[in-house]
């Protein structure tokens, strides 16, 4: 990246840095006073150099460093970008985040979709950040079990999106995150049998957000129990915006729990050998009409 380059940033609001052609940053840009978006996303970029961030602490809003394979290091750096709302480093190659990232007391989006390695999070990290989004869609967490727990008692939170390998986590997901799933892969759960569901119909719509659900290698589950507290089965609109829905090497027999989701659009079932029917005969056709998928 040529000097000439560089200078420009002193001006800038926002800065892009695009594709495969930049190979490093050997440079650290001038004071950035203005800069409140930056973008280095598609390149062969390794390292971050030190002091890179430092002359935009106090106005960068934006940081986008996904799709850069090369990149397995988290930038310590960003740490110390304090007003820093936005962080996106999906696509990279990280294998932690530092416990300093607990600086970003600003912190409302956490991206890390598709991550070679499973990320290893500390315990705390995730509970001390004020965060509406965080999505690790496509990996697994080191420590899963904990940061599940974590995630399961911050109020704020709006939007997840995650893949689970454990028993424990899975039903965790639809008992104490139901507010906030948008996305979730429940996978090789071995000794998973039966998802329970008390679906309240006090004031609120349990999985508002959720929708995307894919079960895969679970080869003990054989239930989605969805009640209303007494015991009755409720209306369809427990999973109102799940439009897409995978099962794969489960052992429903069949897949009737589905009328609860009126916005069903994709639907993919494969290596199921128990499934006879995807909607039992014990699902009134009064139900199964209201819910849209007839």
């Amino acid at each position: 990246m040529s000097m000439e380059m560089m200078s420009k940033w002193g001006k800038a609001e926002k800065v892009s840095l695009w594709g495969e052609l930049i190979g490093n940053i050997n440079q650290t840009p001038p004071m950035c006073s203005q800069l409140e978006t930056l973008f280095v996303r598609e390149t062969n970029v390794r390292f971050v150099p030190r002091g890179f961030f430092e002359s935009m602490m106090a106005c960068l809003k934006v940081l986008d460093l996904s799709d850069n394979a090369n990149i397995e290091l988290f930038p310590k750096e960003i740490c110390d970008l304090i007003n820093l709302p936005y962080l996106n480093m999906s696509y990279t190659r990280i294998s932690e985040l530092p416990k300093e990232i607990k600086n970003l007391t600003r912190l409302r989006w956490l991206l890390l979709n598709g991550i070679r390695n499973n990320v290893l999070i500390p315990m705390g990290v995730i509970a001390s950040l004020p965060l509406n989004v965080f999505s690790m869609w496509e990996l697994g967490l080191e420590k899963e079990e904990e940061v599940v727990e974590e995630l399961g008692g911050m109020q704020e939170m709006i939007d997840l999106s995650i893949v689970v390998y454990k028993s424990s986590s899975a039903l965790k997901m639809f008992q104490s995150l139901q507010r906030c799933i948008r996305r979730v892969i429940i996978m090789d759960c071995e000794n998973l049998t039966c998802i329970s569901i008390s679906h309240s119909l006090k004031g609120r719509v349990n999985f508002l957000h959720l929708d995307v659900l894919i079960l895969q290698g679970c080869p003990m589950l054989m239930k989605m129990e969805i009640t209303q507290g007494t015991g009755r089965v409720p209306n369809y609109s427990c999973f109102p915006s799940l439009v897409e829905v995978a099962v794969a090497m489960c052992r429903f027999s069949d897949l009737s729990w589905l009328v609860h989701a009126p916005k069903l659009r994709k639907l993919t079932v494969g290596w199921c050998y128990s499934i006879e029917k995807i909607i039992g005969d014990e699902i009134a056709g009064e139900e199964l009409a209201a819910s849209g998928l007839l």
